[in-house]
């Protein structure tokens, strides 16, 4: 049973948000990197299916790869995860819609918007007033860049 808008919903098996909180760091160097490059977007996480067994634990690690989409290129990038099979099926393209016109509200300098791809399913979510700003993420990735090299492809480099 998972408690209602419970905080500690990530020990009542809601993997997003140890996944989120374990990666947070890394969400928010892509965030600002990608914000940076193309303007507003999408941080998309491609999860192993570890991340979601219920013995995961938030220092379980679990492997993952994540790039930067923008908003425009969202309805394109999940096209072309069903036709890889990423995802097993298309998206609704009013959902996709939804999601693009999402990216006009957030503030890039506080907030992430996040995909997150697991077992087939994608999670969205806005990462609301993030408790250290996407900007800072990404200097003390850059500050701490040795710390951080296994987690993100070598087209990351700073």
């Amino acid at each position: 049973m998972r408690l209602k808008d419970s905080v500690w919903q990530g020990n009542f098996g809601y993997w997003q948000t140890g996944y989120i909180h374990t990666h947070l760091m890394m969400i928010g160097y892509l965030a600002w990197s990608g914000f940076l490059k193309f303007g507003r977007g999408f941080v998309v996480c491609t999860v192993d299916e570890a991340a979601i067994a219920t013995n995961t634990t938030l220092l379980t690690p679990t492997p993952f790869t994540a790039q930067f989409i923008p908003a425009a290129q969202l309805s394109t990038a999940l096209s072309l995860a069903s036709l890889t099979g990423t995802l097993p099926y298309s998206y609704d393209p009013t959902a996709i819609l939804s999601l693009q016109e999402q990216t006009d509200n957030y503030d890039p300098n506080r907030d992430a918007m996040i995909l997150l791809i697991a077992n087939g399913r994608i999670e969205a979510s806005l990462l609301h007033n993030m408790a250290i700003a996407p900007q800072d993420c990404y200097q003390q990735v850059r500050d701490r860049w040795s710390e951080f090299q296994p987690c993100l492809p070598s087209s990351h480099e700073p």
